[in-house]
């Protein structure tokens, strides 16, 4: 019995000290990205590879069905998790290769949708190459996972990266961070407030004209210089 104790109180102050150390700054900027996509009626795609893949199908359901918003004043998120696609998941991955069926599902989307990447070791190459192709449609892009290797950092627009370094604690924290984000989705749309008044600009050239909005715009200026 006391090692139990022990185990548990160990692992329960790592989730504490992990949660203290958090970069919450991004996970606000998150809520705001996803908020403005819910205002925008933008899809927000999910994915996970390996045990990854049952946690963003979680994510996706949270913030598809229990992140409020049900008028047309307020409308609901849209998310999807490219895994439940499971057909076409399946079919290309038999014929061509699992390593790209996540980059072939993402031809789905359209400028401005949201692509949100969860890696609780930031290596996944099917995660990375399907990140890739949605930031060359033109989709904004979010990594949630490790900091333990900075690939999953570059390839995304925003990084909410856990300063950890054991996957199962990781996937605790991003579990919980699904949580934090999908609670505040709802006060969001309970409090009825709105975007609208923002500015938006139109997409890069070469995109179809969805628009962008500056929030979006001026966060990967930042982060890319």
């Amino acid at each position: 019995m006391e090692h139990l104790l022990a185990t548990y109180q160990d692992y329960a102050t790592a989730i504490q000290l992990t949660l203290g150390l958090l970069p919450w700054e991004r996970v606000e900027l998150m809520l705001q990205i996803l908020h403005q996509a819910r205002m925008q009626q933008q899809m927000v795609f999910v994915m996970g590879s390996g045990m990854d893949a049952a946690a963003a199908s979680h994510l996706a359901y949270e913030l598809d069905t229990q992140s409020g918003g049900q008028t047309p004043a307020e409308p609901p998120l849209r998310a999807m998790a490219l895994i439940d696609a499971s057909p076409p998941f399946a079919v290309w991955g038999d014929t061509r290769s699992y390593d790209s069926t996540f980059a072939r599902l993402i031809h789905r989307i359209h400028p401005s949708d949201v692509v949100i990447a969860l890696s609780t070791r930031g290596t996944s190459a099917e995660v990375l190459g399907a990140l890739r192709q949605a930031r060359a449609y033109g989709g904004y892009t979010i990594g949630l996972g490790s900091d333990q290797d900075r690939r999953l950092a570059d390839a995304v627009d925003l990084a909410v990266l856990v300063p950890n370094d054991a996957p199962d604690q990781i996937e605790d924290i991003c579990q919980i961070v699904v949580h934090i984000v999908s609670k505040a989705l709802r006060s969001y749309a309970g409090e009825g407030r709105s975007i609208r008044k923002r500015q938006w600009r139109v997409a890069a050239a070469g995109h179809a004209p969805y628009p962008t909005p500056l929030i979006l715009i001026e966060h990967r200026r930042r982060s890319r210089h």
